[in-house]
């Protein structure tokens, strides 16, 4: 499946994901959208990559300060489990990535 004119349309309130997709001889459109608990940051774009077929990665600008958001949505009945556990596993796994390369660079450099 690989996705077709994947967009992302946002406003400090609103934010709405879509793409398309072929399956089979089908032409298949996928949406999703949501209002943002603390708004966002218009003056810096949403950047939008595609991590592997079916997988996008959305980086949105928070109005907040912080390193995280209380939440990442306004209806406080949809929550996210375990959304705060994964960013901090997530930082921890690049903390380790760079570590590693530091260390990789160091032996190159001796050898």
């Amino acid at each position: 499946m690989d996705p077709i004119d994947p967009e992302v349309r946002a406003n400090v309130t609103h934010v709405k994901f879509t793409a398309y997709c072929m399956q089979d001889e089908n032409l298949v459109n996928y949406q999703f959208q949501f209002q943002p608990f603390a708004g966002l940051n218009t003056s810096r774009p949403i950047e939008l990559s595609v991590e592997s077929p079916g997988k996008y990665q959305l980086i949105l600008p928070k109005s907040q300060t912080g390193m995280y958001w209380e939440r990442l949505h306004d209806d406080n009945t949809l929550p996210i489990p375990g959304l705060r556990v994964w960013l901090e596993m997530k930082d921890k796994l690049n903390d380790t990535h760079a570590f590693i390369q530091e260390d990789e660079d160091d032996v190159s450099l001796v050898a």
